[in-house]
C-alpha cells in the first residue's frame, strides 16, 4: 500500500481497463469512490471487479471524485472531457483528471486544464483482456507519464504506486512514445 493523500478517486469507464485499475486500487486500499458504466455488459464488469463502489453516470463520477481517471476508448476521450466540463461541479479547479490512452497526450484535456483542474496521462504498458486475474499482473507494470505541474506528478505517482507500478523514464514525453520505445 502506497501513502495517499489525493482524495477519492473515480473511474469513467468499467471496461477492460478501468475495472481492472478500479479493483486494483480498490484492493490496495484507495479511496474508489464511483464507477462509471453505461452499458448493461459493463454494469456487470463493474460488480464483478468492484461490487462494493458505486455505479453513476459519468458527471456524479466526475463530481464526488478528488482524482477522476478516465479509461474510456481512445476515440472517446474528446468527447467525454468537453461533455464533463460542460456539468456544472464535474469537473473543477484543483481536481485531478488523468487518462489512460496510449494515443494521448495530455493535450486532449485541455477543457479539464481550462477549468483549473490538474490533468496527468498514464498509460500502463500491459495489454487488458477484462479478466479478473490481470489485477495480479499489475505490480512492476511500467507506466508512461505525462503531467501539467507538481500536484498532478505527486498524484500520478502516488497512484502508480497503489497499482504498483513504475513511472517510465521522464526523457519518453508522450505514452505513444513509451509504447513505440518497448
Amino acid at each position: 500500500m502506497t501513502a495517499w493523500d489525493a482524495g477519492s478517486i473515480g473511474i469513467i469507464s468499467a471496461g477492460r481497463v478501468g475495472a481492472t485499475l478500479a479493483a486494483a486500487l480498490s484492493r490496495a486500499g484507495l479511496p474508489v469512490v464511483a464507477v462509471a458504466a453505461r452499458s448493461t455488459a459493463l454494469r456487470r464488469r463493474a460488480e464483478q471487479f468492484v461490487p462494493d463502489v458505486p455505479v453513476l453516470d459519468p458527471p456524479k463520477v466526475a463530481a464526488c471524485a478528488d482524482v477522476l481517471l478516465l479509461a474510456v476508448t481512445d476515440d472517446a476521450l474528446g468527447p467525454v472531457i468537453r461533455g464533463l466540463v460542460t456539468v456544472p461541479g464535474a469537473v473543477r479547479a484543483g481536481q485531478m483528471v488523468a487518462h489512460v490512452s496510449g494515443v494521448h497526450g495530455t493535450a486532449i484535456l485541455q477543457p479539464a486544464r481550462a477549468v483549473g483542474a490538474h490533468t496527468v496521462a498514464i498509460c500502463p504498458a500491459m495489454t487488458f483482456t477484462g479478466r479478473l486475474e490481470e489485477i495480479e499482473r499489475l505490480p512492476g507494470v511500467s507506466y508512461a507519464t505525462t503531467v501539467d505541474g507538481a500536484p498532478a506528478r505527486a498524484a500520478a505517482q502516488a497512484l502508480i504506486a497503489g497499482l504498483g507500478g513504475r513511472a517510465a523514464p521522464a526523457a519518453l514525453v508522450t505514452a505513444a512514445e513509451f509504447l513505440n520505445a518497448l
